[in-house]
């Protein structure tokens, strides 16, 4: 027995001893042959190949193993593929199946580049080729049916037990690209188990990408290949991203996204993609989370870290037609996340034809978590929920229809007890916009409803519009103002190509003057108060112009039952008409003292207000203004520009008011016309703030000098013609 055991021995020494004589002979044959393996892989892969070593391995398996290996595209460019294993299964090679039972890469460095012409090149090897003169096209896609038929063979078998990448960086350049960064993937480690026709893949491994942390991307799935057929194969592969450097995201991104360049971030996010095949497609079930990121886009975006921002959705994308890859592409359960608001979503578009996007379910928005993301939301104080529904339909050019425009938006945005509120400029709260309720709706063939009722500074005010579109212009049908006391009622039309012409007809009543300007924020030291008894307005305007264009038109106005605020131009006027002929004082201290308050106060009023004017950009030409009182009645014209007023008027004391002030002074009446009333000029001029009323006395004095003549040569005819005076006064002017 031992003697057995002795002569196995020697055998498995002998068999021992050859293969290591086979593998040093050999290693020494490959040594050789190095220099001509590296230049036959230059000439066919176009690109300078070296090789520093070739070692044949016979222990734990059969393989052979590379190191050293480089692909130099250019001086300035080359990949290092470090060391490369490659295991082969020699039985399933003798049986036409290209079989390895390992491939290695380990410590390797892969460019992967695109050049100006776009072409895409991998480790130094170009992806695409030009056609040579001497291989035509009709040569290359016939060559098929040109071979014998005895000549057609059966194509290799495929199979790799195991592919492992060890340690390994890929970078990607991209030549004429401006301002572009090379992107670098490091750290690589993968693992690839069972890639064949009828393989059951496994995949598993880790990677750098866009973090300062070493492993911060994670794959790992499997997959039935199913003979390589997309179409038939089924996967389930899930990829993670931790701590994504968004600021250097951003800076990769930015070469093909210029609108990025107002984004400023930081920070990090994580990103989670789980892939899924489906029948005719593919699922993708993302949840993006930036909560540790910075974000900031004006007038748009203002998160800090720790507050929610996240994504998620599950993808599909779908081949519904056989003649294309891809045509359709879907989302559910999508939702945007922001702060403590949760806004649900979908997108549904079929490639080169049309699109939708819906945003909101009608579940309830609260406002309030915004102000902690959206700038214009905190400005406001914004509060209350909205409760969208909208459905936003686009359509691509070559399925558009005449007069049918690219976008459609449908749906409704309900509001429900919402409030905003301006601070001003001391920083306390102003102009309250309470209690916004209603909806907005937008129904097909663009016609929109708008009905919101909401409280403003205190005051009720409701809203209802009605559009539609009319060819290359929307209409404004027939609508309404409710609020302060009154209605208006408008309605008109707006081109809709530039520049965008409108047209606007408005007619209202019953409005209370002091609260619209209220309203309006047009408060100074001249206020009108009352009640509008009529208003009629024909503007025109341009949404677009540049630079900004104010409407322009007619507009006739009456009010009722009012003043004039911060101004008496009645006391002002007769306060000043002193040194009449037989007056010492002025007009004024002859007023009854039934309309002693007319003077007192400190304003104008009037019984009716009539303005008929015409708006030129920032003029107003101001065609006729009428102030009607029992007492009095002031009229005239002038003009507005900005906070600068120009009126020339006349105020005209009527008969009753004229007889009692001449009751108590005769000698006023010489300053009466002939209608027996008193005429005074004025201009009233308004610059820098101030409201003057200047008296134009002069015609006063002198019609008061001319009737005081008269007067005197009436008496002396009365007293040289006994009595005749009186007869002939009638016949002067």
């Amino acid at each position: 027995m031992k003697k057995k055991y002795l002569i196995a021995s020697i055998i498995i020494a002998i068999i021992g001893a050859l293969l290591i004589i086979a593998m040093i002979n050999l290693n020494s044959l490959l040594e050789t042959v190095r220099p001509k393996v590296a230049e036959t892989l230059s000439s066919q892969l176009k690109t300078t190949v070296s090789i520093g070593k070739i070692t044949a391995h016979f222990f734990p398996q059969v393989s052979l193993e590379l190191n050293g290996v480089k692909l130099e595209e250019s001086k300035e460019q080359a990949s290092q593929l470090g060391k490369i294993l490659i295991a082969p299964r020699f039985l399933d090679l003798l049986k036409g199946t290209v079989a390895l039972q390992a491939f290695s890469i380990e410590n390797s460095k892969i460019t992967i580049s695109k050049d100006k012409d776009g072409v895409l090149s991998v480790a130094g090897i170009k992806l695409k080729q030009e056609a040579t003169a001497a291989t035509p096209p009709t040569m290359v896609s016939n060559v098929q049916t040109a071979l014998p038929a005895t000549e057609t063979k059966t194509p290799l078998a495929f199979a790799i037990q195991v592919i492992t990448v060890k340690n390994s960086q890929l970078t990607y350049l991209e030549e004429g690209k401006e301002n572009f960064k090379p992107i670098t993937i490091g750290a690589i480690n993968l693992k690839l188990t069972d890639i064949s026709p009828q393989g059951q893949l496994k995949i598993n491994g880790g990677a750098n990408i866009f973090s300062s942390k070493p492993d911060n991307f994670n794959i790992n799935g499997q997959a039935e290949l199913v003979n390589f057929n997309f179409a038939q194969a089924k996967a389930n592969i899930a990829l993670k991203f931790t701590d994504l450097d968004l600021a250097r995201a951003k800076e990769t991104a930015l070469p093909y996204a210029q609108s990025l360049s107002e984004l400023d971030v930081s920070g990090a996010a994580d990103l989670e993609l789980k892939l899924s095949t489906i029948e005719r497609g593919l699922q993708i079930n993302l949840a993006f989370d930036a909560q540790k990121a910075e974000l900031n886009y004006p007038n748009t975006i203002a998160k800090e870290s720790g507050v929610r921002f996240g994504l998620s959705s599950i993808i599909e994308i779908v081949a519904t037609d056989n003649s294309r890859p891809i045509t359709e592409i879907r989302t559910k359960d999508a939702r945007l996340e922001l702060h403590e608001a949760t806004i649900p979503f979908e997108f549904i578009a079929a490639l080169g034809e049309k699109g939708k996007l819906a945003i909101g379910n009608g579940e309830p928005v609260k406002l309030e978590p915004l102000r902690k993301i959206i700038p214009p939301f905190e400005t406001y104080l914004a509060r209350g929920q909205i409760l969208p529904r909208l459905n936003i339909f686009y359509y691509e050019q070559a399925v558009l229809t005449p007069n049918q425009k690219p976008i459609e938006p449908r749906g409704t945005v309900e509001f429900k007890d919402v409030a905003f509120t301006l601070v001003g400029q001391n920083g306390q709260p102003d102009k309250n916009l309470t209690q916004l309720n209603g909806a907005i709706s937008l129904l097909a063939k663009e016609k929109t409803i708008v009905d919101l009722s909401a409280r403003y500074r205190n005051y009720p005010l409701k809203l209802e519009l009605r559009t539609r579109r009319d060819v290359d212009k929307i209409i404004i049908e027939p609508s309404r103002f409710i609020g302060l006391s009154g209605v208006i009622n408008y309605y008109g039309e707006i081109a809709d190509q530039l520049p965008k012409p409108y047209k606007m007809t408005v007619n209202g009543l019953g409005f209370d003057v002091a609260s619209t300007l209220n309203v309006l924020d047009k408060q100074g030291d001249m206020q009108i108060t009352g009640s509008v008894e009529k208003l009629a307005a024909n503007l025109t305007g341009d949404l677009k112009a540049e630079p900004a264009k104010k409407p322009e038109g007619r507009i006739d106005l009456s009010i009722q039952k009012g003043s004039i605020k911060g101004v008496n131009i009645l006391s002002q006027t007769l306060g000043a008409a002193k040194n009449l002929p037989g007056v010492s004082d002025g007009l004024a201290v002859f007023i009854p003292h039934k309309y002693k308050p007319l003077i007192d106060s400190s304003d104008t009023a009037f019984d009716r207000m009539i303005i008929e004017l015409g708006l030129y950009q920032d003029k107003l030409n101001i065609s006729n203004l009428e102030l009607i009182h029992s007492a009095y009645s002031i009229k005239g014209n002038g003009t507005m520009l900005g906070d600068n007023l120009d009126l020339s008027m006349r105020l005209t004391l009527n008969t009753t008011l004229t007889q009692d002030m001449i009751t108590q002074n005769k000698a006023i009446a010489l300053a009466q016309d002939e209608n027996k009333n008193i005429v005074i000029p004025l201009t009233i001029k308004k610059e820098g703030g101030s409201t003057m009323v200047l008296p134009d006395l002069q015609a006063i004095l002198d019609r008061a000098a001319k009737n005081s003549l008269k007067e005197a040569a009436v008496k002396a005819l009365d007293k040289a013609t006994g009595g005749l005076g009186g007869a002939i006064k009638s016949l002067l002017p």
